[in-house]
């Protein structure tokens, strides 16, 4: 009968023992990677971007991406093709967008989200953290 507790007992702290293993193991290393900083990113700075929009006005962007790893930056500006295609969706963006869309806060953040989730579709290596607007005129 006491072998019987005994062995009882036993099984309970390894069964425990164990699922408290799975835990950190499944778990906790999860949680240490999103606490963790973001990768550190270079710039690929494209060059100005000077259109006619939707409803006839004019719109010239400077629209640099965030890139992770950092030498992602190199091997992209090295890509004429991949460069050209990065221009076109942009260029096609913009020229879908009216003056009203471009000049609001909200319209701005919008293309700039799906700036970055198109250039994200293009470059398959890596990461496009950002994109940023360097400079942003609509008249």
């Amino acid at each position: 009968m006491k072998n019987k507790k005994l062995l009882i007992g036993l099984a309970a702290v390894l069964l425990i023992g164990g699922a408290a293993g799975a835990y950190f193991f499944l778990f906790a290393s999860n949680e240490a990677d999103e606490d963790a900083p973001p990768e550190p990113a270079a710039l690929v700075e494209l060059a100005p971007f000077l259109t006619n929009i939707a409803d006839q006005h004019k719109a010239r962007i400077e629209v640099a991406l965030a890139v992770a790893p950092l030498g992602l930056s190199e091997e992209i500006a090295a890509d004429p093709l991949l460069v050209a295609r990065l221009r076109d969706k942009i260029l096609t963006m913009l020229a879908a967008r009216t003056y009203e869309e471009l000049s609001s806060p909200a319209g701005k953040e919008g293309l700039r989200e799906k700036i970055r989730a198109a250039a994200q579709e293009i470059i398959t290596e890596g990461e496009v953290q950002e994109a940023l607007f360097v400079d942003f005129v609509v008249q």
